[in-house]
């Protein structure tokens, strides 16, 4: 919409809509969508949204960066709009919850402390990783007596 100019007397007058006002095609279908998924969501949005900006020093960039662990370890999909939005986002958490929720906080706090490796965030989820085919008859076994174990 161009700013109409309007002249009262020696002066002009200039109506127009704010640019932060101005949505697009593509904008408003995204917006409507994410209305949508939050609306399928239900109250679980808000429980989620509380939870994870209830961790300490947590932000959008460090939630994208959980969510990008999480779906890498367990083959979730982070969808463009999820990786686009914070509303999307929580929503992507919503929606992935029974798979998520025990996993957020422990590689939450491995990310706070160090950067991440693969094979030690394995260890400490114990995530094993598919062993080939060819491995499979070639496991050993270490058991362990009763003496050589130190209890404190």
């Amino acid at each position: 919409m161009k700013p109409t100019v309007i002249q009262d007397g020696k002066y002009y007058i200039i109506f127009s809509t704010s640019s932060s006002r101005r949505h697009n095609d593509q904008q408003l279908k995204r917006m409507k969508q994410t209305g949508e998924r939050i609306r399928n969501c239900g109250p679980l949005y808000f429980e989620v949204q509380k939870y994870l900006w209830s961790l300490p020093l947590m932000n959008k960039g460090k939630a994208m960066k959980l969510a990008q662990e999480i779906s890498r370890l367990i083959h979730i999909h982070l969808d463009r709009q999820a990786i686009r939005q914070k509303e999307s986002l929580i929503c992507w958490y919503c929606e992935n919850w029974i798979k998520v929720r025990f996993l957020i906080e422990p590689i939450y706090n491995f990310l706070r402390i160090q950067t991440p490796d693969s094979k030690l965030l394995n260890q400490v989820l114990n995530i094993e990783s598919p062993a080939p085919a060819e491995d499979v008859d070639n496991f050993e076994f270490n058991v362990f007596e009763d003496d050589q174990i130190n209890v404190f």
